[in-house]
């Protein structure tokens, strides 16, 4: 990883990655560049487009999520870049299957003997992924984009919703903290006259008071001779 040096990244051109990156799913824009000077001297890897990232430290929903690389970038020492070999594997297929396995690399980071969960290059190396024929594997990926396109969509339009109800409500607490809103002939509604529901357990409820109406064993045999 680049220090702090200046040189490093004073009018920098090269796209450089860090494990946040992982979030963007399909990552198309660096955050940070670096100079030629920091590529040659901290010998540092070139991921090139196609590749799958995975991170393989930090905390939270971090370590452990994969994501697909369209351009050409560098990466830092928390990132693992995973290059298929030829036109077998679909990077996107990679990614998903990276990703529905989350729980396991998890488990995994968590297995490695450290104070802090990381995964290594040994466990991404011999990670085992089921490969199916190129082909298959294309259709997975359309039937799963296909699939969650409708649920991304749903889960975004109930964040613009929930987003737009916190900024109603901090912006009437502000309001009436601030005088801007009067509230003071509002009438609030009697929780005494609110309809409270029924509960057997503040009755004084005898298991035995029923049993009065019940004819006892003698009664029913007598019917019974009659």
């Amino acid at each position: 990883m680049p220090s702090g040096n200046p040189a490093y990244w004073f009018g920098g051109t090269y796209p450089w990655l860090n494990s946040a990156s992982v979030h963007q799913g399909r990552i198309i824009k660096a955050p940070q560049f670096v100079t030629d000077l920091a590529l040659r001297e901290c010998h540092l890897p070139k991921a090139p487009p196609g590749s799958v990232l995975v991170a393989i430290t930090g905390q939270g929903k971090t370590r452990g999520t994969a994501a697909v690389l369209c351009i050409e970038a560098t990466i830092n020492q928390h990132l693992v870049h995973i290059t298929p070999r030829g036109a077998s594997v679909s990077p996107d297929y990679l990614q998903m299957y990276l990703s529905a396995a989350y729980s396991e690399l998890r488990a995994l980071s968590d297995d490695s003997g450290g104070t802090k969960g990381a995964l290594t290059c040994h466990d991404m190396r011999h990670f085992r992924v089921a490969l199916p024929p190129i082909d298959e594997q294309v259709r997975i990926v359309e039937l799963v984009n296909h699939k969650t396109t409708s649920i991304e969509r749903a889960v975004h339009h109930i964040r613009q919703e929930t987003d737009l109800l916190l900024e109603y409500r901090t912006r009437l607490i502000a309001d009436v903290v601030t005088g801007k809103l009067d509230v003071r002939d509002v009438e609030l509604p009697n929780l005494e006259d609110a309809d409270i529901a029924y509960d057997l357990g503040d009755s004084n409820f005898d298991s035995n008071d029923d049993q009065d109406d019940l004819p006892d064993a003698e009664e029913v045999e007598a019917d019974d001779e009659d």
